[in-house]
C-alpha cells in the first residue's frame, strides 16, 4: 500500500478537491487513476456551501436544481457507465442526499455562509482501475452555491 488515502481532484490533470460554482453547465468532475493504477475508493465527503437560510427543498443557497447531480462510475475509453451511484434519481434538493446516506450535516453558523456535508461510506469499496473513472455531472448553473467533491481510498497498485 502506498498510501493511507489518497485525495484526488475530479480532474482530469490531478491536485487538490474539485469545486464546482457558477454558471458552468454541462460540467463533469473527473478522478481517474493513473496508468496502471488501482484506487479502492472507501468515503466521497461533498460539501454544498451557499447563503444564510439554506432550505432542505432547495439545492445549497438556490432553487431545486432541474437536472441535478449524478455520481457514476465510467469505463473511461467508451464513457458506458458501470455503475450509477445515484441509481438514475439526481440529486436536486439538499434532502436528496439522504437517498444516498444518513450522514448528512446542516452546518448553520448563525451569520454567513450555511453548508451541507455529505458523507459517504461505501460497504466495500470502489474499485477503480486505470481505464474507470469516478464522475459527478452537473448540468445546471449553481449561482453562488458551491459543491466541493472529495474522495479518500486506499492506492492498491
Amino acid at each position: 500500500m502506498l498510501a493511507k488515502y489518497i485525495l484526488t481532484a475530479f480532474l482530469r490533470n490531478g491536485g487538490g478537491e474539485r469545486e464546482i460554482t457558477g454558471a458552468h453547465i454541462d460540467q463533469e468532475a473527473v478522478a481517474q487513476p493513473p496508468a496502471g493504477g488501482r484506487w479502492e475508493i472507501e468515503r466521497m465527503i461533498i460539501t454544498v456551501r451557499g447563503s444564510p437560510g439554506m432550505d432542505p427543498g432547495d439545492f445549497g443557497s438556490r432553487p431545486e436544481l432541474t437536472n441535478g447531480i449524478q455520481l457514476q462510475v465510467r469505463d473511461s475509453d467508451t464513457q458506458q457507465v458501470i455503475l450509477d451511484l445515484t441509481d438514475g434519481l439526481p440529486i436536486t434538493r439538499n434532502s436528496h442526499w439522504l437517498r444516498l446516506t444518513d450522514r448528512v450535516w446542516l452546518h448553520n453558523y448563525g451569520n454567513g455562509a450555511e453548508k451541507v456535508s455529505v458523507r459517504l461510506v461505501f460497504p466495500r469499496p470502489i474499485t477503480l482501475r486505470d481505464h474507470e473513472q469516478l464522475v459527478a455531472v452537473l448540468n445546471d448553473d449553481l449561482g453562488s452555491t458551491v459543491v466541493t467533491f472529495r474522495i479518500e481510498g486506499q492506492r492498491t497498485s
